[in-house]
């Protein structure tokens, strides 16, 4: 049914309006016998009154029998009078003999109370359906609908994977199950789910467009581009395929061409999302009466739409009307509290606005809810990740608690970790800022944690190989990290580093001196080597012979401390106290460990400098 549905709201090219209607009318009259056939005709031809009629005549001849109440329930639908359609459908659950049937009717209701956007309504019926008739794929396709529509993409995902269980040739599922996974970050396997359904329908534009999503997701902007241009190929009046390409144009900073696509896609289906895409590339654009005019227009069609409130806040503050952007701001915030972009523009209309206090404390949000990177530039991480994200941000946004900050602070810094540390690492700049943002969001809700400070400036030393502007916050934050806690050597070590690679010599030793104080055994393999060259290259010998040894007599076990105590004598001419020092570590140490033989390699060279 589904199936020929889809083929009389999108018949092929090759049948006209005109030819459709001639065959509908053959139809009619070769089944014009049974008042069945015919009503049901009326309905395929969109003739729902006559329809109605025809029905209603069938249920007074037959007033106990479900199907009657049934189709005109369909009919009902079909013409938008949801209430009828349900008032019908309750009496034909009422009458229906069998457990398909009964089935058949929730599952129709269920559709019905989705379009009335009564969600739990609506999942209960399909609930009843799977549960009167668990092998049916199409109920299982259709509550999954609802579990999206309530933003339950988990439990959507379930029940499209069983659709397909069912139907491994149910091209629906696999375009619905793809779309689901992109949104949960499953990249990959919503890409093989879109190659699936265009497997299954290589003509199926839609299978295109999903796919094209998962490409996006993956960062592969060209495949996109192709499969959104060849679903256009295959429907030109696919209104989405031109916005997503509009989108995908403008994400890569080709605006004209943005423009374009968007403005096709608003000919074909005004939606206040294209108005929202078209005028921000207007916006990037310059233009800011023509990014104002999308946005009022986007405002007209959905007036609960964040984003459109958001980039209007934008505008205005563009245009230099502070207290316009404050107020669409704070409209943005109050329909989606995670904007984070609206609390940051907010911010900067509060302080143009002179309220600082105000300015502050929506900067603080706006660093705390994180980055909110445009689709197709989200740098790609584990899943399981991203569930618990959700799951922490919502319980920090429901009530907020040292515990539930701790949770999402916790949760933003292995998000910020796990770009930092990918397998392949992020060479895109935007990669590297959307970490240094989640590790922001980690210091705001905890900024006495020094090892967010620490992650931090990691991120901000990285970012620094392609923007020298990051040396200066990744100083700022390391020094908070040791500020907040003078102890930590990780962060001293980095922040010896940093300055190392900045020729602070001085400033670097310091640091590294830090370092090897706070945790000597850990932190020594790193920081010994630029340590005791920079002792050597600034003639601070004296300095490292009398650090070295104070450390290693407070901490005898690190043998590496007599190392450098040795290197440090041999430096400073006291070649017998030094070749006596490696002598003891020799002794102390086994043979075959590290130390061991770094020090018989050492007086090894000792001895070939006395006896060339």
């Amino acid at each position: 049914m589904r199936l020929l549905l889809n083929f009389l709201r999108r018949p092929p090219r090759w049948l006209t309006a005109s030819a459709l209607s001639a065959w509908l009318c053959v139809v009619m009259v070769a089944e014009a016998a049974d008042p069945w056939e015919e009503a049901e005709n009326l309905r395929r031809a969109g003739q729902y009154l006559k329809a109605v009629e025809k029905y209603s005549a069938l249920i007074q001849g037959q007033p106990n029998e479900a199907r009657g109440y049934i189709e005109r329930g369909r009919t009902f639908w079909r013409m938008g009078d949801l209430d009828a359609a349900i008032a019908d459908l309750d009496r034909a659950v009422a009458l229906a003999p069998m457990k398909a049937m009964r089935a058949d009717i929730y599952n129709i209701r269920g559709l019905v109370l989705r379009d009335k956007k009564l969600w739990d309504q609506a999942r209960l019926d399909l609930d009843q359906a799977i549960n009167l008739y668990p092998n049916n794929g199409l109920y299982f396709y259709n509550r999954g609908l609802i579990w999206v529509d309530l933003g339950e993409l988990e439990r959507a995902l379930a029940d499209y994977t069983r659709a397909i269980v069912l139907d491994k040739w149910d091209s629906f599922a696999y375009k619905q199950r793809c779309y689901v996974r992109v949104q949960l970050g499953f990249y990959e396997l919503a890409l093989a789910d879109g190659a699936r359904a265009v497997e299954i329908n290589p003509r199926d534009a839609l299978a295109y467009f999903y796919r094209a999503d998962a490409y996006e997701g993956l960062g592969d902007e060209e495949r996109a581009l192709a499969d959104l241009n060849q679903a256009i190929a295959l429907d030109p009046q696919l209104a989405v395929a031109h916005n997503n390409r509009g989108f995908l144009l403008a994400s890569r900073g080709d605006h004209e061409q943005a423009i374009d696509a968007l403005s096709r896609a608003i000919q074909l289906q005004p939606q206040y999302t294209s108005y929202n895409n078209r005028g921000y590339s207007w916006l990037e654009l310059g233009r800011l009466d023509q990014a104002m005019a999308d946005f009022n227009r986007a405002v007209e069609l959905n007036p609960r739409d964040a984003l459109a409130y958001y980039y209007r806040a934008a505008t205005w503050l563009k245009k230099g009307d502070p207290a316009a952007a404050a107020m669409d701001a704070t409209k943005s915030i109050e329909l989606d509290p995670q904007e984070a972009r609206a609390y940051r523009i907010r911010s900067q209309a509060r302080e143009a606005l002179k309220d600082p206090k105000g300015a502050k404390q929506d900067a603080w949000w706006a660093t705390v809810l994180g980055p909110k990177p445009r689709k197709g530039t989200k740098a790609i991480v584990d899943p399981e990740i991203l569930a618990r994200e959700r799951t922490a941000l919502k319980a920090f946004l429901s009530e907020d608690t040292p515990a539930t900050r701790s949770r999402l602070a916790a949760i933003r810094h292995d998000h910020a970790f796990a770009i930092l540390n990918s397998t392949q690492p992020p060479t895109k700049r935007w990669a590297l800022e959307e970490a240094a943002a989640y590790a922001q969001s980690a210091t705001a809700l905890e900024p006495n944690v020094a090892g967010h400070w620490l992650l931090q400036g990691m991120i901000f030393r990285e970012l620094s190989q392609r923007d020298k502007r990051a040396q200066v916050l990744a100083e700022q934050a390391l020094r908070q990290a040791v500020e907040v806690d003078p102890e930590y050597a990780p962060a001293w070590l980095e922040l010896g580093m940093a300055m190392l690679e900045e020729g602070r010599n001085w400033e670097a030793m310091t640091a590294l001196e830090r370092a090897i104080e706070a945790d000597p055994s850990r932190t020594i393999p790193l920081a010994f080597g630029p340590l005791i060259a920079m002792y050597v290259l600034n003639d601070q010998g004296y300095r490292g012979l009398q650090f070295f040894r104070e450390m290693h007599l407070a901490n005898p076990e690190v043998s590496a401390l007599g190392i450098g105590t040795a290197l440090m004598l041999y430096r400073n001419g006291d070649i017998a106290s030094a070749r006596e020092q490696v002598r003891d570590i020799m002794i102390l140490e086994e043979a075959g460990t590290y130390e061991h033989d770094q020090a018989a390699a050492l007086l090894d060279e000792w001895e070939r400098e006395d006896h060339p």
